[in-house]
C-alpha cells in the first residue's frame, strides 16, 4: 500500500480557511463558511448565505440574525445553509468571526428550536 500525502485540514488547493469567512459564488451569492476547519474530510463546506436587509422576508431574530460586514446590514439566512464544492470560496471578501456567538445561535435555533 502506498500512503499519499493529504491537505491539511481545512484547505483546498493551499488554501487555509478561517471560520466565518464571507465567499462570493458564481451567481454573486454572499456566504459565510461555518464548518470548523477539523471536519474537512469531503471536498464541500458548509456555508450559509447572507442576505441584503431589504430583500429578505420578515426574519424570525433567532433564525436569521441581522449580522454586519464592512459596515454593511445583512440577514443571515440559516435556513437556507447548504454545502458548496470548496474549490469555489477562493477568497474571502470578509469575515463576521466577530459575530461568531449570533451565528452559533442561529445554528442552535435551527437544530434545536431554541
Amino acid at each position: 500500500m502506498v500512503r499519499t500525502e493529504r491537505s491539511p485540514a481545512g484547505t483546498a488547493q493551499g488554501v487555509v480557511r478561517a471560520p466565518f469567512d464571507v465567499y462570493r459564488l458564481p451567481d454573486a451569492t454572499l456566504v459565510v463558511d461555518v464548518q470548523s476547519p477539523l471536519a474537512s474530510v469531503h471536498a464541500t463546506r458548509f456555508v450559509i448565505p447572507l442576505l441584503p436587509l431589504g430583500d429578505a422576508t420578515p426574519p424570525i431574530p433567532r433564525l436569521n440574525p441581522k449580522v454586519s460586514m464592512d459596515g454593511q446590514p445583512w440577514v443571515l439566512a440559516t435556513h437556507f445553509a447548504t454545502t458548496v464544492d470548496n474549490r469555489i470560496l477562493t477568497h474571502p471578501v470578509g469575515s463576521v468571526a466577530d459575530q461568531e456567538w449570533v451565528i452559533k445561535g442561529a445554528l442552535d435555533f435551527l437544530v434545536n428550536g431554541f
